[in-house]
């Protein structure tokens, strides 16, 4: 599935997720629940990292498709949503906190860049790609949820569009490469960043939300 379109082969990422809640939720309620934000961190340093330096070809499934790679996302949303963590973080450290690691993802991607190894260089499966990705994550949650901390100073609007896309994102992420395809076709400077990621954002979006008000409950079916 994931050798003919590259982005597919979370599709047997999010049924490994799946499968793995009961597991996952007797997890959070143990004793050992700080296990659980181990497991990516490990696993990547063990798995890509260190096959990197003993020189390690890797293959399926360690190039991404095992669980273990992604799982901290996971339960971090379902540790916030359920309320199993409570994070007491101002506005101002959290964006500190953003800021400094995607300065420190730079460096490291430069880094693997300079060393030759492009994949590296772009991949999300490195270190300072999880812990940047997982802050940003945070920031959303904490910026959406700012209403019931009576801290509801931010823009309605903006607030909405974040849901929308969160509530969307998978359908999102599903369909964008075809939509990048199309508007390479189409649209002379679709290649240009930021302009290509508007558009695709905006489009596999709304397309995503078309799919969910014709087929109703059967959209699952589809995948969004």
């Amino acid at each position: 599935m994931s050798k003919c379109n590259g982005i597919y082969y979370f599709i047997l990422v999010y049924i490994q997720m799946v499968l793995l809640i009961p597991v996952t939720f007797k997890l959070l309620r143990s004793r050992f629940s700080k296990l659980g934000w181990f497991v990516t961190p490990v696993s990547i340093f063990l798995i890509r990292y260190i096959s990197l330096w003993f020189n390690i070809e890797l293959g399926f499934p360690f190039q991404g498709e095992l669980f273990v790679f992604w799982f901290g996302f996971y339960y971090l949303g379902v540790s916030l949503k359920n309320g199993y963590i409570n994070l007491q973080l101002s506005p101002k450290c959290l964006t500190n906190l953003c800021l400094f690691s995607l300065v420190i993802q730079g460096v490291e991607g430069f880094i693997w860049y300079w060393m030759g190894n492009f994949d590296m260089a772009t991949t999300q499966l490195k270190m300072s790609s999880i812990i940047t990705t997982g802050l940003f994550c945070i920031s959303a949650y904490i910026y959406i949820e700012a209403g019931d901390l009576n801290l509801n100073e931010q823009p309605v609007v903006l607030k909405k569009f974040l849901k929308v896309l969160g509530d969307n994102s998978f359908g999102i992420y599903l369909c964008h490469m075809l939509i990048i395809r199309i508007l390479n076709k189409l649209v002379p400077m679709a290649n240009v960043f930021p302009i290509n990621a508007i558009f695709v954002i905006m489009i596999s979006t709304v397309c995503v939300m078309m799919a969910h008000r014709i087929l109703g409950k059967h959209a699952y079916i589809i995948g969004v």
